[in-house]
């Protein structure tokens, strides 16, 4: 008890320091200490519970609070734990049950200049007075502070204030430190990111996270644990997430789930999103006001699409949520953007070019998915393809399907043989040497509620190089200008299921 105890009164001297009510400092007190022993051990027995309150009412033992401070962790203790087994952060579980108005699902995006631009979000049940991010270089000295504004949406009935805040004037390759919040309603707890590099020749090796159709879901659980594990060793430099986030299905207190549930990922790295399928309730309005992605800075119209760059790669987000015929205005600036893309390639700016967009161009599940792989993407290609090829993408990353598969580079269903060759006797790891056509994946497993798709065509078209149905997400690292692979890690014990590289 001596080491949980400490902890207690630890996180009791921080909450009380934010200023929030007695209550709310009561609860979040509470939540913290209790989150670090489910930590710890994995689930709360009752003497546990008992002993964090009698703990922390030790300095309150004058206090009202619901006749007094122990009739609150009588009254509400078990409730905060069943919230923290479900959301797992303790200004969430505080803010659910109305003790508190801090801040909470915080993430963080690339703005148009990635290297001195960072976009801050996070959501409060109520408004504030101030909307404020305190940064620096070291997590002792938020010497730095910049002030931002607020949006909201009642679409689903959600209610909620989302504030934003625009860090600007960034030094490059710079780990800043920040809290977010209000000084009288309360703050976060310190996070911290990194910043992009300006140009390729400061940071030429690149290691990205790419996941699709993940959810609030306990499926989830394990794809989120072993994300979080690399982004708090420092292995990850963002995360591209391809549509059906939080599988939400328009009920918007999901939305604030699962952004609770990923927040030690999103606030820690860039968290760069295009919408799916599951996206599209209310005209998307949960998504369009919960993200700011970079679409003004790249030309788009609107929210729904975008494009940036990170080090010597290019990422293109198209969505076909959204009109992309070929007579649309998102398809003539999806091909603007290519053609710029590849002529800034050729003059050396960058080295790769990599599209994502939730639905797949080529998939083989069958016969669950025949619409899917067998009707609409043929569709999809025919309106695509030729672009990506003409434009030399050189991967192209889909969801939509409940599973993992990698396709050869291909065009118009016929495989770039010449290209292919394999890294080990078993030919499970492949290496495409200058292929002439764009390597697909489709990458959907990460753990949404609908479970797994298992079932594929047989034979296997020519174009399958595998396939695999478990809960997983894809590692996406880059090499300088010679070197692109990708990984998939099956989430529940980080096994790699497959790899492939593509050299130029």
């Amino acid at each position: 008890m001596l080491k949980v105890s400490g902890f207690l009164l630890l996180a009791l001297a921080l909450s009380a320091a934010a200023s929030p009510s007695k209550e709310c400092n009561l609860c979040l007190s509470f939540t913290a200490a209790a989150e670090k022993v489910l930590e710890d051990v994995g689930n709360m027995p009752f003497s546990l519970l008992v002993d964090i309150g009698e703990v922390l009412c030790k300095g309150h033992e004058n206090s009202t609070i619901l006749q007094n401070c122990y009739e609150f962790f009588k009254a509400n203790g078990k409730l905060l734990i069943d919230g923290l087994m479900e959301t797992r952060t303790p200004n969430g579980v505080c803010n659910h049950f109305g003790f508190c108005n801090v801040p909470e699902q915080v993430h963080i995006s690339m703005e148009g200049t990635p290297s001195t631009q960072i976009n801050v979000m996070w959501v409060t049940p109520k408004n504030t007075t101030t909307h404020t991010v305190w940064y620096g270089q070291s997590e002792d000295s938020l010497n730095q502070m910049e002030e931002g504004y607020t949006t909201t949406y009642t679409d689903g009935g959600w209610e909620g204030v989302i504030h934003i805040v625009e860090l600007d004037q960034l030094s490059p390759l710079t780990r800043y430190y920040y809290v977010v919040g209000d000084a009288t309603d309360g703050k976060s707890k310190v996070f911290s990111f990194v910043t992009p590099p300006t140009s390729k020749e400061a940071k030429p090796s690149s290691s990205i996270i790419v996941i699709g159709d993940m959810g609030a879901d306990p499926l989830a659980d394990a794809s989120v644990k072993s994300m979080t594990k690399r982004v708090q060793n420092g292995e990850i430099d963002l995360l591209v997430h391809d549509g059906d986030m939080s599988y939400a299905n328009g009920v918007m207190r999901v939305w604030d789930q699962y952004l609770r549930k990923i927040e030690a990922i999103s606030a820690s790295v860039p968290y760069m999103v295009s919408p799916g399928n599951h996206e599209n309730h209310y005209q998307f309005a949960a998504y369009l006001h919960r993200f700011t992605m970079p679409w003004k800075a790249s030309g788009a119209i609107n929210n729904l699409y975008h494009s940036f760059d990170y080090s010597n790669i290019h990422f293109v987000a198209f969505n076909l949520e959204y009109d992309l015929s070929p007579s649309s205005a998102q398809y003539a600036w999806l091909e603007n953007d290519l053609k710029v893309a590849e002529s800034r390639r050729q003059n050396g700016e960058i080295d790769w070019i990599v599209a994502y967009g939730h639905r797949p161009l080529y998939c083989s599940n069958y016969p669950e998915d025949k619409s899917d792989c067998w009707e609409e993407a043929p569709k999809f290609r025919s309106w695509l393809e030729g672009m990506f090829a003409q434009y030399g993408v050189d991967l192209v990353v889909g969801a939509h399907e409940h599973s993992y598969e990698a396709i050869h580079p291909v065009y118009n269903t016929t495989v770039d043989e010449a290209s292919i060759s394999y890294i080990d006797n078993n030919h499970a790891k492949r290496r495409y040497t200058q292929p002439k056509y764009p390597v697909y994946i489709v990458d959907g497993s990460a753990g949404c509620k609908e479970f797994l798709d298992v079932k594929f065509k047989s034979p296997a078209p020519s174009w399958s190089a595998n396939h695999a149905s478990y809960y997983g997400y894809g590692m996406l690292n880059v090499e300088g200008s010679s070197r692109l692979s990708f990984t998939y890690i099956r989430s529940e014990d980080d096994a790699e299921l497959d790899y492939f590289e593509i050299v130029h």
